[in-house]
Formats: structure tokens, C-alpha cells, sequence
């Protein structure tokens, strides 16, 4: 009876990481369009060419390609990188395993170890991965190929492999591509307004990491260069609305309705003021008061995150210095 109810358990997790990971939100069709876009012309090069493995070229559009341009500039010249010492370390290898394989198959666990460490811990996981990827792709190929010439020519190959679908897809992305005050508009509009329904429902409180994680790298976004443009979300708003929901953790799971509401209100009102650059008239303390008993364990939490989205409702659109 346990296992069953575990593998319930384990279903119903499965379904709501999958409902979660598969909701449509703001800007996904259109990423989903330059991806498709980008996949298509570089199979189709591939083949005007004859440019072999053309199903790893397709797959790097996918590691490469980013919300915004500039986010994609950056891997794509790391990702160029990574693609060229991974041909030279294959080379350097080809010299020492080509007909040992218990030197071939460690120098392959090896690299992908790495591949795999670095994809779940450094920043440029994606990067590190297309380098072991390619040094695994032509470790892997060392017994089907005739001679050490043609071993040779398919590895430098790899890197007009990695070549195009990068080129292609910096070039996709930076004429179609959304800018990056776009990016962070929609990303933020999206936790609001998660945030406002599941507020409304009692439950939010599974979904708070998930937002943080959303909001956190946009704090390494702006510079005194880009500043000008990155729209009403500015600094001051992220790091108030990530402030907003650390506090909610304090929340109590028995919150009145009405306090829910009011709070849920106010979320509404910034999420007006981003979407349409207008700010309305909000003073919903006086109105959440009467609800909150000052001796309640719960009062400095909702009096805290009152405060913080007043401070959130106040940043959004200020002139910059």
C-alpha cells in the first residue's frame, strides 16, 4: 500500500513538474519559431554541402540559442571557443588512443564527467557541454573511419559542424531576436502574474524558488551601458520583488481571504503599471489594515510585504540618473 501511494505521489510530481515546464507563457512561441527556423536552415546547408553529422549541427542550435541576443552573442563566441580546443584536444588524442582503446574509452568517461559536472555548476554549463560533447562525438567515431586521414579530415570537419549552427543561429536571434528590456519585462510580468493567481489560491509557496530562480540573473544584466534601455524594470524593481518573495515565506497557511485578496490587488496594480506605464492610484494599507491583527503572529509578514510592493509599485518607470 505505501509503494502505490509513493507512485501516486510520484505521478502527481511528475504531472505538476510537467504542467509547469509546459505552460504557455509570453515570448515561448516566438523563441520556439527561431529555434525551428534556425534548425531548418542549417539541415538544409548541411545537405546543400554535404557537410557531415547533420543531426549534431540541429542539436547545437538548441544548446546555443538564449532568450535575448546579446545572452546569445556570448554563448555563441563561447560556444565557437569550446568547439575549437575541442577539435585540437581530439587531434592531440587521436595521436595517443587511435588504436588503444583502454586509453580511448577512460579519455571518453573522463570528458564526459566533465561535461556533464560543469553543464549542472558553472554559468557556462552549456559551453563546457558542447566541448565534451564534440570530444566524446569523435572519440566515438574512431573505429569507423577507414584511416587516420579520414580521421583527421572528419575532425576538422567538427568544426565547421559547430561553425554554422552557431553562426546561424547569433544571426537568427539578432535580427528576430527580443531585446533584452523585452526579455526582463516579460520574465518579470510572468512571476507577477503567476504570483497574483496562485496568491488568490493559497499556493504559492511551491512555486517560490521556482520564481526566484527566474528573477535572480537579471541582477547581472544591467550595466551603466545597457541601462538606458532595459525599460521600466530596473534594478530597484527585481531585487524589491525578489525581497517580496522571501517574505512570503514567512506567510501563514491560514491567511485570511481578504488580506489574499488586497494583496493580490496590489500585485495587479504593478502588473498594470509595467504592462501600460501608467501608474493608478494605490493605498492599500488603510484598506488591509482593519483585516490584520497587530498582535497576530502573522502581521509583520503582510505589513513587510505590503511595504515591499509599495516600494516595487514606486520603482517601476523612474527616470534613471
Amino acid at each position: 500500500m505505501t509503494t502505490l501511494t509513493e507512485s501516486q505521489r510520484t505521478r502527481r510530481r511528475l504531472r505538476e513538474l510537467l504542467a509547469v515546464e509546459l505552460a504557455p507563457r509570453e515570448g515561448r512561441w516566438a523563441a520556439v519559431a527561431r529555434i525551428a527556423i534556425t534548425c531548418v536552415i542549417t539541415v538544409a546547408i548541411a545537405m546543400i554541402f554535404q557537410i557531415p553529422q547533420p543531426a549534431y549541427m540541429a542539436y547545437i542550435v538548441f544548446l546555443i540559442s538564449k532568450d535575448e541576443p546579446t545572452a546569445t552573442l556570448t554563448s555563441a563566441l563561447g560556444g565557437l571557443v569550446a568547439a575549437t580546443l575541442a577539435v585540437i584536444l581530439s587531434l592531440g588524442l587521436a595521436l595517443i588512443d587511435t588504436a588503444e582503446p583502454a586509453l580511448r574509452l577512460p579519455a571518453m568517461a573522463l570528458a564526459t564527467f566533465a561535461a556533464m559536472f560543469t553543464a549542472r555548476t558553472f554559468a557556462l554549463g552549456p559551453i563546457s557541454f558542447l566541448a565534451g560533447f564534440v570530444i566524446v562525438l569523435l572519440q566515438s567515431l574512431v573505429d569507423d573511419v577507414r584511416s587516420t586521414e579520414a580521421l583527421t579530415r572528419l575532425t576538422l570537419w567538427m568544426w565547421v559542424v559547430a561553425l554554422v549552427p552557431v553562426a546561424l543561429t547569433l544571426l537568427v536571434n539578432l535580427v528576430f531576436g527580443e531585446s533584452a528590456a523585452a526579455v526582463r519585462s516579460l520574465i518579470v510580468r510572468g512571476v507577477l502574474k503567476e504570483l497574483e493567481t496562485d496568491l488568490v489560491r493559497q499556493d504559492y509557496r511551491k512555486a517560490l524558488p521556482r520564481w526566484r530562480a527566474k528573477l535572480a540573473p537579471l541582477l547581472a544584466t544591467e550595466n551603466a551601458e545597457n541601462a538606458h534601455r532595459l525599460g521600466p524594470i530596473t534594478t530597484p524593481v527585481i531585487e524589491a520583488l525578489l525581497h517580496a518573495l522571501v517574505v512570503l515565506e514567512a506567510f501563514p497557511p491560514d491567511l485570511p481571504d481578504l488580506v489574499r485578496q488586497e494583496l493580490a490587488r496590489m500585485i495587479h496594480a504593478c502588473l498594470t503599471a509595467i504592462k501600460s506605464g501608467d501608474h493608478i492610484e494605490m493605498n492599500p494599507t488603510v484598506r488591509i489594515a482593519p483585516y490584520v491583527d497587530a498582535g497576530v503572529e502573522q502581521s509583520p509578514a503582510v505589513v513587510a510585504f505590503v511595504s515591499t510592493l509599495s516600494r516595487l509599485y514606486g520603482a517601476i518607470g523612474l527616470p534613471r540618473k
